[in-house]
């Protein structure tokens, strides 16, 4: 039987809901760049996949290659807006307070800047003793580098750890590492019944965590790699 001594969140579409910001701030670059604008459901449907699924949604397949002329003109403006409309999703606040007796964590495919900025913001900051950004390590989600970068800054084993994320790439980088994977259901993806089927734990709202840290004994991990 597993135990869990560090908890480990995703950002957009798990701790905070970051999508109108965002939406905005994309359709202000989109602008700029003589682009046309992208709706809110196409914001939400890329984030989190990761830069080169997002280009081809937001910019289309045309203009992938204009990738990095919208970064460079987007992280300004979204610096400057990341925290308008940004707020934690219900619950959240609650819940870190609980978990005072774990290790928590965060790891994100955004960059360290802008992530520190929306916590800090939002006063959670505090609650967390590492944040890992897309920057700190090689290789984003879903590969399992931000995990086992945590683990090993915090000296915790990735079978004792369990990822909180909204997206593939959250299940997938936890399932790749050994650790456990929990689907929040309340995120940004349109796929999660079939993001259920490969996660350890489906959650529909952040205070069912608690019920998976007070069961008894959590059941050895199941999944253990999925090819990336």
């Amino acid at each position: 039987m597993g135990s869990i001594k560090l908890i480990i969140f995703d950002l957009d579409g798990t701790l905070v809901h970051t999508a109108q910001d965002v939406h905005d701030s994309v359709n202000l670059t989109l602008k700029e760049m003589g682009l046309p604008k992208v709706t809110f459901e196409q914001t939400k449907k890329a984030l989190g996949p990761g830069p080169a699924f997002f280009s081809k949604i937001i910019l289309g397949e045309d203009n992938t290659h204009r990738f990095d002329e919208y970064r460079d003109i987007f992280r300004p403006i979204y610096l400057e807006r990341c925290l308008y409309k940004t707020k934690p999703f219900p619950g959240i606040t609650e819940l870190l307070k609980k978990l005072s007796d774990y290790k928590l964590a965060v790891a994100t495919n955004k960059p360290s800047n802008s992530t520190n900025l929306i916590l800090d913001g939002l006063n959670l900051k505090s609650y967390f003793h590492l944040i890992v950004g897309a920057d700190l390590v090689e290789h984003t989600k879903p590969h399992p580098d931000m995990i086992y970068y945590i683990c090993s800054e915090l000296q915790v084993p990735p079978q004792e750890t369990m990822l909180i994320g909204d997206t593939d790439n959250d299940i997938l980088a936890a399932n790749s590492s050994g650790a456990y994977s929990c689907l929040a259901g309340w995120g940004y993806s349109s796929d999660k019944e079939n993001l259920s089927i490969i996660s350890d734990f489906h959650i529909d709202q952040p205070q069912d965590v608690l019920e998976i840290l007070e069961r008894k004994n959590i059941p050895e991990k199941k999944i253990i790699n999925i090819g990336l």
